[in-house]
Protein backbone atom coordinates (compact mmCIF):
# COMPACT_ATOMS: atom_id res chain seq x y z
CA UNK A 1 0.00 0.00 0.00
CA UNK A 2 1.65 3.81 -0.91
CA UNK A 3 2.63 4.99 2.30
CA UNK A 4 0.52 8.75 1.10
CA UNK A 5 -2.72 6.33 1.20
CA UNK A 6 -2.56 4.88 4.53
CA UNK A 7 -1.99 8.55 5.84
CA UNK A 8 -4.96 9.34 4.86
CA UNK A 9 -6.71 5.98 5.30
CA UNK A 10 -5.79 6.20 9.06
CA UNK A 11 -6.68 9.87 9.43
CA UNK A 12 -10.28 9.36 8.05
CA UNK A 13 -10.21 6.34 10.31
CA UNK A 14 -9.44 8.32 13.40
CA UNK A 15 -12.03 11.16 12.52
CA UNK A 16 -14.27 8.34 13.39
CA UNK A 17 -13.61 8.66 16.96
CA UNK A 18 -17.10 9.97 18.54
CA UNK A 19 -18.11 11.79 21.85
CA UNK A 20 -19.08 10.01 24.67
CA UNK A 21 -22.45 11.38 27.09
CA UNK A 22 -22.01 12.02 30.21
CA UNK A 23 -25.62 11.27 31.30
CA UNK A 24 -25.55 7.04 30.31
CA UNK A 25 -26.22 4.21 32.48
CA UNK A 26 -24.51 4.34 36.08
CA UNK A 27 -24.43 0.76 36.19
CA UNK A 28 -21.53 0.27 34.65
CA UNK A 29 -23.04 -2.81 32.40
CA UNK A 30 -23.07 -0.58 29.25
CA UNK A 31 -26.17 0.29 29.36
CA UNK A 32 -27.70 3.77 27.62
CA UNK A 33 -30.34 5.79 26.86
CA UNK A 34 -32.85 8.75 26.50
CA UNK A 35 -32.04 8.63 22.49
CA UNK A 36 -28.71 9.27 22.39
CA UNK A 37 -26.25 7.72 20.19
CA UNK A 38 -25.00 4.34 21.07
CA UNK A 39 -21.15 3.74 21.58
CA UNK A 40 -18.96 1.16 19.98
CA UNK A 41 -15.50 0.81 20.45
CA UNK A 42 -12.62 -0.24 18.18
CA UNK A 43 -8.75 -1.54 18.40
CA UNK A 44 -7.23 -2.20 15.41
CA UNK A 45 -3.97 -1.64 13.71
CA UNK A 46 -4.43 2.00 12.07
CA UNK A 47 -0.47 2.67 11.32
CA UNK A 48 1.64 -0.35 12.14
CA UNK A 49 2.23 -3.81 9.53
CA UNK A 50 -0.99 -4.65 9.82
CA UNK A 51 -2.87 -1.34 8.26
CA UNK A 52 -3.33 -3.39 5.02
CA UNK A 53 -5.99 -5.64 6.02
CA UNK A 54 -7.03 -3.68 8.87
CA UNK A 55 -7.64 0.12 7.44
CA UNK A 56 -10.19 -1.96 5.06
CA UNK A 57 -11.60 -3.27 8.24
CA UNK A 58 -12.20 -0.37 9.89
CA UNK A 59 -13.39 1.02 6.72
CA UNK A 60 -15.87 -1.75 6.30
CA UNK A 61 -17.39 -1.35 9.72
CA UNK A 62 -17.59 2.57 9.10
CA UNK A 63 -19.46 1.45 5.77
CA UNK A 64 -21.93 -0.54 7.68
CA UNK A 65 -22.75 1.86 10.20
CA UNK A 66 -23.09 4.68 8.09
CA UNK A 67 -25.67 2.23 6.24
CA UNK A 68 -27.51 2.01 9.23
CA UNK A 69 -27.84 4.96 10.51
CA UNK A 70 -28.98 6.17 7.22
CA UNK A 71 -31.56 3.43 7.36
CA UNK A 72 -33.51 4.22 10.63
CA UNK A 73 -30.40 3.46 12.60
CA UNK A 74 -30.95 0.90 16.00
CA UNK A 75 -34.65 1.44 17.06
CA UNK A 76 -34.42 5.20 16.21
CA UNK A 77 -30.90 6.06 17.51
CA UNK A 78 -27.79 6.65 16.18
CA UNK A 79 -24.79 4.64 16.31
CA UNK A 80 -20.87 6.24 17.04
CA UNK A 81 -17.45 4.72 17.02
CA UNK A 82 -14.11 5.25 19.37
CA UNK A 83 -11.55 4.63 17.73
CA UNK A 84 -8.18 3.57 19.16
CA UNK A 85 -5.01 2.21 17.12
CA UNK A 86 -2.72 -0.17 18.60
CA UNK A 87 -0.30 -0.33 15.88
CA UNK A 88 -0.41 -4.38 16.20
CA UNK A 89 1.21 -3.87 19.56
CA UNK A 90 0.37 -6.03 22.75
CA UNK A 91 1.41 -2.78 24.71
CA UNK A 92 -0.23 0.00 22.95
CA UNK A 93 -3.25 -1.97 22.34
CA UNK A 94 -3.18 -2.59 26.00
CA UNK A 95 -3.42 0.81 26.92
CA UNK A 96 -6.15 1.82 23.84
CA UNK A 97 -8.21 -0.49 25.90
CA UNK A 98 -7.51 0.99 29.35
CA UNK A 99 -8.68 4.31 27.27
CA UNK A 100 -11.95 2.84 26.03
CA UNK A 101 -13.04 0.33 29.15
CA UNK A 102 -14.05 2.82 31.44
CA UNK A 103 -17.01 4.42 29.15
CA UNK A 104 -20.04 2.71 30.87
CA UNK A 105 -21.53 3.87 28.02
CA UNK A 106 -19.97 1.26 25.52
CA UNK A 107 -21.84 -1.49 25.05
CA UNK A 108 -19.98 -3.29 22.59
CA UNK A 109 -16.72 -3.60 20.90
CA UNK A 110 -15.09 -4.28 17.50
CA UNK A 111 -11.65 -5.06 16.23
CA UNK A 112 -9.16 -5.93 19.03
CA UNK A 113 -7.46 -7.42 15.86
CA UNK A 114 -4.39 -9.02 15.94
CA UNK A 115 -4.10 -12.30 17.41
CA UNK A 116 -1.34 -11.42 20.36
CA UNK A 117 -3.49 -8.97 21.35
CA UNK A 118 -6.36 -10.77 21.32
CA UNK A 119 -4.49 -12.97 23.71
CA UNK A 120 -3.59 -10.30 26.36
CA UNK A 121 -7.34 -8.54 26.13
CA UNK A 122 -9.64 -11.50 25.97
CA UNK A 123 -9.11 -11.68 30.01
CA UNK A 124 -9.74 -8.02 30.54
CA UNK A 125 -12.70 -8.42 28.43
CA UNK A 126 -13.93 -11.31 29.90
CA UNK A 127 -13.81 -8.92 33.83
CA UNK A 128 -15.87 -6.66 32.36
CA UNK A 129 -18.28 -9.24 30.17
CA UNK A 130 -18.22 -6.59 27.14
CA UNK A 131 -19.47 -8.25 22.93
CA UNK A 132 -16.81 -8.27 21.32
CA UNK A 133 -18.44 -8.64 17.57
CA UNK A 134 -16.87 -9.77 14.37
CA UNK A 135 -12.69 -9.24 15.39
CA UNK A 136 -10.90 -9.84 12.03
CA UNK A 137 -8.85 -12.24 13.56
CA UNK A 138 -10.46 -16.00 15.14
CA UNK A 139 -7.77 -17.43 17.68
CA UNK A 140 -7.96 -19.82 20.46
CA UNK A 141 -8.32 -17.06 23.39
CA UNK A 142 -10.88 -15.39 21.41
CA UNK A 143 -12.48 -18.99 20.94
CA UNK A 144 -12.56 -20.02 24.65
CA UNK A 145 -13.97 -16.76 25.52
CA UNK A 146 -18.10 -16.13 25.94
CA UNK A 147 -17.59 -12.84 25.12
CA UNK A 148 -16.12 -12.88 21.38
CA UNK A 149 -18.42 -13.45 19.00
CA UNK A 150 -16.30 -14.19 15.83
CA UNK A 151 -16.89 -13.93 12.17
CA UNK A 152 -14.27 -15.05 10.22
CA UNK A 153 -13.33 -19.05 10.33
CA UNK A 154 -11.48 -20.58 12.53
CA UNK A 155 -8.08 -21.63 11.57
CA UNK A 156 -8.72 -25.42 12.34
CA UNK A 157 -11.57 -24.97 9.83
CA UNK A 158 -9.36 -22.63 7.40
CA UNK A 159 -6.25 -25.15 7.54
CA UNK A 160 -8.10 -28.50 7.50
CA UNK A 161 -10.09 -27.08 4.64
CA UNK A 162 -7.19 -26.21 2.45
CA UNK A 163 -5.10 -29.12 3.50
CA UNK A 164 -7.75 -31.69 2.18
CA UNK A 165 -8.25 -29.82 -1.31
CA UNK A 166 -3.99 -29.65 -1.90
CA UNK A 167 -3.62 -33.34 -0.67
CA UNK A 168 -6.16 -34.23 -3.73
CA UNK A 169 -4.43 -31.69 -6.13
CA UNK A 170 -1.03 -33.31 -5.38
CA UNK A 171 -1.76 -36.76 -3.08
CA UNK A 172 1.42 -37.31 -0.89
CA UNK A 173 2.96 -34.08 -1.18
CA UNK A 174 5.69 -33.18 1.22
CA UNK A 175 4.21 -29.75 2.81
CA UNK A 176 6.53 -27.13 4.13
CA UNK A 177 4.92 -24.35 6.08
CA UNK A 178 5.87 -20.48 7.21
CA UNK A 179 3.97 -18.57 9.96
CA UNK A 180 4.12 -14.94 11.55
CA UNK A 181 5.65 -15.76 15.13
CA UNK A 182 3.00 -14.25 16.46
CA UNK A 183 0.45 -16.46 18.73
CA UNK A 184 -1.70 -17.51 15.21
CA UNK A 185 1.50 -18.81 14.08
CA UNK A 186 1.50 -21.37 16.49
CA UNK A 187 -1.83 -21.91 15.63
CA UNK A 188 -1.74 -22.45 12.09
CA UNK A 189 1.81 -24.94 12.77
CA UNK A 190 -0.91 -26.93 14.76
CA UNK A 191 -3.24 -27.54 12.69
CA UNK A 192 -0.97 -28.37 9.20
CA UNK A 193 0.92 -30.83 11.56
CA UNK A 194 -2.51 -32.56 12.37
CA UNK A 195 -4.44 -32.49 8.73
CA UNK A 196 -1.08 -33.19 6.33
CA UNK A 197 -0.38 -36.52 7.74
CA UNK A 198 -4.36 -37.01 8.67
CA UNK A 199 -4.79 -36.39 4.35
CA UNK A 200 -1.78 -38.91 3.92
CA UNK A 201 1.06 -36.23 3.30
CA UNK A 202 4.18 -35.40 5.34
CA UNK A 203 5.14 -32.23 7.43
CA UNK A 204 8.52 -30.98 5.91
CA UNK A 205 9.63 -28.25 8.69
CA UNK A 206 7.91 -24.88 10.20
CA UNK A 207 10.02 -21.72 9.68
CA UNK A 208 9.43 -18.18 11.67
CA UNK A 209 8.54 -15.17 9.71
CA UNK A 210 8.90 -11.90 11.88
CA UNK A 211 6.30 -9.07 11.43
CA UNK A 212 7.68 -6.41 9.22
CA UNK A 213 10.56 -8.27 7.95
CA UNK A 214 11.28 -7.62 4.34
CA UNK A 215 13.51 -10.82 3.42
CA UNK A 216 12.88 -14.27 4.18
CA UNK A 217 15.95 -16.08 2.39
CA UNK A 218 16.79 -18.15 4.90
CA UNK A 219 12.90 -19.11 5.43
CA UNK A 220 12.47 -20.49 1.41
CA UNK A 221 16.00 -22.26 1.80
CA UNK A 222 14.77 -24.36 4.77
CA UNK A 223 11.70 -25.10 2.62
CA UNK A 224 13.15 -26.40 -0.18
CA UNK A 225 12.34 -30.16 -1.11
CA UNK A 226 8.96 -29.14 -0.21
CA UNK A 227 5.80 -30.03 -2.75
CA UNK A 228 3.96 -27.00 -1.60
CA UNK A 229 4.19 -24.34 0.86
CA UNK A 230 1.57 -23.27 3.51
CA UNK A 231 1.85 -19.66 4.24
CA UNK A 232 -0.24 -17.83 7.60
CA UNK A 233 1.12 -13.84 8.15
CA UNK A 234 0.02 -10.74 6.15
CA UNK A 235 -0.09 -10.42 2.65
CA UNK A 236 2.95 -8.34 2.37
CA UNK A 237 4.93 -11.35 4.23
CA UNK A 238 3.42 -13.66 2.31
CA UNK A 239 4.65 -11.66 -0.69
CA UNK A 240 8.06 -11.82 0.88
CA UNK A 241 8.16 -15.32 1.26
CA UNK A 242 7.14 -16.36 -2.26
CA UNK A 243 9.20 -14.06 -3.87
CA UNK A 244 12.22 -15.61 -1.67
CA UNK A 245 11.29 -19.13 -2.92
CA UNK A 246 11.12 -18.37 -6.39
CA UNK A 247 14.54 -16.19 -6.18
CA UNK A 248 15.68 -19.95 -4.86
CA UNK A 249 14.17 -22.20 -7.21
CA UNK A 250 11.34 -23.44 -5.30
CA UNK A 251 8.22 -22.82 -7.57
CA UNK A 252 5.94 -25.00 -5.88
CA UNK A 253 2.17 -24.08 -5.23
CA UNK A 254 1.46 -21.79 -1.95
CA UNK A 255 -1.77 -22.13 -0.37
CA UNK A 256 -2.09 -18.63 2.20
CA UNK A 257 -4.28 -18.65 5.07
CA UNK A 258 -7.01 -15.32 5.30
CA UNK A 259 -4.52 -12.99 7.23
CA UNK A 260 -1.89 -14.03 3.52
CA UNK A 261 -4.84 -13.79 0.98
CA UNK A 262 -4.96 -10.38 -0.47
CA UNK A 263 -5.26 -9.00 -3.98
CA UNK A 264 -1.13 -8.02 -3.58
CA UNK A 265 -0.51 -11.63 -2.59
CA UNK A 266 -1.03 -11.87 -6.58
CA UNK A 267 0.04 -8.72 -7.93
CA UNK A 268 3.35 -8.21 -6.31
CA UNK A 269 5.33 -11.59 -6.66
CA UNK A 270 6.54 -10.06 -10.16
CA UNK A 271 7.18 -13.27 -12.99
CA UNK A 272 5.94 -15.92 -10.05
CA UNK A 273 3.23 -17.70 -11.71
CA UNK A 274 0.28 -16.76 -10.43
CA UNK A 275 -1.62 -19.98 -11.60
CA UNK A 276 0.17 -22.20 -9.06
CA UNK A 277 -1.22 -19.32 -5.73
CA UNK A 278 -4.05 -20.43 -4.07
CA UNK A 279 -5.80 -18.74 -0.67
CA UNK A 280 -8.17 -19.84 2.09
CA UNK A 281 -11.16 -17.68 3.21
CA UNK A 282 -14.30 -18.08 4.65
CA UNK A 283 -15.29 -14.75 3.47
CA UNK A 284 -15.98 -13.36 -0.47
CA UNK A 285 -14.19 -9.73 -2.13
CA UNK A 286 -17.00 -7.03 -2.35
CA UNK A 287 -16.74 -6.90 -5.70
CA UNK A 288 -18.31 -10.72 -5.29
CA UNK A 289 -21.79 -11.60 -6.75
CA UNK A 290 -23.31 -11.60 -3.32
CA UNK A 291 -26.97 -11.34 -2.84
CA UNK A 292 -26.33 -8.21 -0.45
CA UNK A 293 -24.27 -5.67 -3.09
CA UNK A 294 -26.80 -3.69 -3.80
CA UNK A 295 -26.90 -2.76 -0.11
CA UNK A 296 -23.06 -2.56 0.27
CA UNK A 297 -23.07 -0.47 -2.79
CA UNK A 298 -25.05 1.66 -1.13
CA UNK A 299 -23.17 1.83 1.95
CA UNK A 300 -19.85 2.81 -0.03
CA UNK A 301 -21.34 5.60 -1.75
CA UNK A 302 -22.74 6.94 2.02
CA UNK A 303 -19.14 6.68 2.94
CA UNK A 304 -17.95 8.18 -0.09
CA UNK A 305 -14.89 5.56 0.12
CA UNK A 306 -12.48 5.05 -3.03
CA UNK A 307 -11.39 1.66 -4.27
CA UNK A 308 -8.28 2.20 -2.37
CA UNK A 309 -10.47 2.62 0.55
CA UNK A 310 -11.98 -0.85 0.19
CA UNK A 311 -8.64 -2.59 0.32
CA UNK A 312 -7.09 -5.89 -1.33
CA UNK A 313 -8.44 -8.49 1.07
CA UNK A 314 -12.02 -9.51 2.19
CA UNK A 315 -11.53 -7.40 5.27
CA UNK A 316 -13.78 -4.68 3.89
CA UNK A 317 -16.24 -6.87 3.41
CA UNK A 318 -16.44 -8.64 7.59
CA UNK A 319 -16.03 -4.98 8.81
CA UNK A 320 -19.20 -3.98 6.81
CA UNK A 321 -21.53 -7.34 7.58
CA UNK A 322 -19.79 -7.02 11.16
CA UNK A 323 -21.23 -3.88 11.68
CA UNK A 324 -24.54 -5.47 10.28
CA UNK A 325 -25.17 -7.76 12.27
CA UNK A 326 -24.28 -5.73 15.45
CA UNK A 327 -27.22 -3.08 14.64
CA UNK A 328 -29.37 -5.98 13.72
CA UNK A 329 -28.59 -7.44 17.25
CA UNK A 330 -29.01 -4.17 18.85
CA UNK A 331 -32.27 -4.02 17.38
CA UNK A 332 -33.37 -7.35 18.74
CA UNK A 333 -32.15 -6.42 22.31
CA UNK A 334 -34.21 -3.56 22.40
CA UNK A 335 -34.76 -0.25 24.12
CA UNK A 336 -33.08 -1.20 27.22
CA UNK A 337 -29.80 -1.79 25.45
CA UNK A 338 -26.84 -3.24 27.64
CA UNK A 339 -23.88 -5.42 27.09
CA UNK A 340 -25.83 -8.22 29.46
CA UNK A 341 -28.81 -7.70 26.60
CA UNK A 342 -26.63 -7.41 23.78
CA UNK A 343 -25.11 -11.07 24.40
CA UNK A 344 -28.64 -12.77 24.92
CA UNK A 345 -30.02 -11.10 21.53
CA UNK A 346 -26.32 -12.14 19.86
CA UNK A 347 -27.07 -15.61 20.95
CA UNK A 348 -29.92 -15.99 19.31
CA UNK A 349 -31.58 -19.46 18.27
CA UNK A 350 -31.51 -18.77 14.27
CA UNK A 351 -28.30 -16.71 14.11
CA UNK A 352 -27.51 -14.61 11.62
CA UNK A 353 -27.46 -13.96 7.60
CA UNK A 354 -24.33 -12.71 6.53
CA UNK A 355 -25.30 -11.32 3.19
CA UNK A 356 -24.19 -13.53 0.39
CA UNK A 357 -20.49 -12.75 1.26
CA UNK A 358 -20.18 -15.92 3.37
CA UNK A 359 -22.16 -18.55 5.16
CA UNK A 360 -24.28 -19.08 8.07
CA UNK A 361 -23.28 -17.48 11.12
CA UNK A 362 -24.65 -19.19 14.71
CA UNK A 363 -23.59 -18.11 17.88
CA UNK A 364 -26.52 -19.66 19.95
CA UNK A 365 -24.72 -22.01 22.31
CA UNK A 366 -21.60 -21.04 24.65
CA UNK A 367 -18.34 -20.56 23.84
CA UNK A 368 -16.58 -21.18 21.32
CA UNK A 369 -18.58 -18.58 19.61
CA UNK A 370 -17.14 -19.46 16.03
CA UNK A 371 -17.26 -17.47 12.60
CA UNK A 372 -18.39 -19.15 9.83
CA UNK A 373 -17.27 -22.48 9.38
CA UNK A 374 -17.52 -22.60 5.74
CA UNK A 375 -14.75 -21.34 3.36
CA UNK A 376 -13.66 -21.48 -0.56
CA UNK A 377 -10.16 -22.00 -2.16
CA UNK A 378 -9.54 -18.92 -4.17
CA UNK A 379 -7.57 -17.91 -7.15
CA UNK A 380 -6.67 -15.61 -9.12
CA UNK A 381 -8.59 -14.47 -12.58
CA UNK A 382 -5.45 -12.40 -14.78
CA UNK A 383 -8.00 -11.09 -17.13
CA UNK A 384 -10.11 -9.39 -14.81
CA UNK A 385 -7.89 -8.41 -12.46
CA UNK A 386 -9.79 -9.94 -9.24
CA UNK A 387 -9.63 -12.87 -6.47
CA UNK A 388 -12.05 -15.56 -7.62
CA UNK A 389 -13.46 -19.07 -6.30
CA UNK A 390 -12.04 -22.04 -7.45
CA UNK A 391 -14.10 -24.56 -5.23
CA UNK A 392 -17.68 -24.34 -4.08
CA UNK A 393 -18.08 -23.86 0.00
CA UNK A 394 -15.58 -26.66 1.74
CA UNK A 395 -16.38 -27.71 5.85
CA UNK A 396 -13.38 -27.43 8.00
CA UNK A 397 -13.06 -28.64 11.09
CA UNK A 398 -16.65 -28.24 12.18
Amino acid sequence: MRRGFRVLAVLAALALVGACGSDGDDSGNGGSSGGKAITVGYIGDLTGPNTGSEVPYLNGIRAGIAWVNENGGVNGRKIELQVEDSKFDVATGTQAFQRLAPNKDMVAMMGLNGSSVIAALAPEVDKLGIPVVGPAATTEPGLASENFYNLQASLEDQGTALVKYLMEQQPGAKVGTAVINVASGTEWEDVIKEAVPANGGTTTGFEKLEPGAVEANSQAQALKGSDVVTVHSNVPLAVVLVKALHAQGSDVPVYASYGSMGETLWKGVGDVDTDKIFGVNGWSMYYADAEGKADLDEAIKLTKLKKDDLGTTAGFTQGYVAARILAEAMKDAGDDLTRESLHKALRRSEGFDTYGFAGHVDWSGGAPHKGVQQVRIYGWDADKGQIVAVTDLLGGKG
